[in-house]
């Protein structure tokens, strides 16, 4: 069990695997949903910061469903998913959406290949699985990215 001497103090830059509270919490590590987020690994009283695999899945995940250049800091990171969505899928824009998605996987420095691409698209959704060769060592993703609104 974490006691509350171990959490950092305010203002103390977090490594993964640093316990923390959630910030308006009434107990230690209860919070808001919208505030634990993907990148949070709630453990007990305290919440963790994830690590490994399952960080590397949420970000790639995050990195497909940003809208390209959308992030003024980094106008390299997202993709280009959002265009594709809500119009024609004749076979070449099928065959764009793919190599698109192959793109913004391989754009994380994380990942150094791609075994296996699957991309199941709809007017309105797309669903990838892969097989990734990462740093981490094969690596299975999967996801999907949907139009909101219309």
């Amino acid at each position: 069990m974490i006691t509350t001497t171990s959490i950092p103090t305010p203002g103390t830059l977090l490594q993964m695997g640093d316990p923390f509270v959630v910030g308006g919490a009434s107990s230690p590590g209860v919070g808001p949903t919208d505030q634990v987020g993907r990148d949070l690994d709630p453990s007990g009283a305290v919440h963790t910061l994830i690590a490994g695999v399952q960080n590397l899945q949420n970000a790639l995940l995050r990195r497909l469903q940003c809208p390209l250049g959308y992030l003024p800091q980094h106008p390299d990171y997202g993709s280009r998913l959002m265009s594709y969505l809500g119009g024609t899928l004749d076979l070449p824009t099928v065959l764009a959406l793919r190599d698109e998605v192959g793109r913004t996987l391989l754009a994380d420095p994380r990942v150094l290949g791609i075994q296996t691409l699957t991309v199941d698209v709809d007017v309105d959704v797309v669903v990838v699985a892969a097989t990734l060769n990462t740093v981490l060592g094969s690596v299975d993703f999967s996801g999907s990215v949907a139009q909101v609104g219309g």
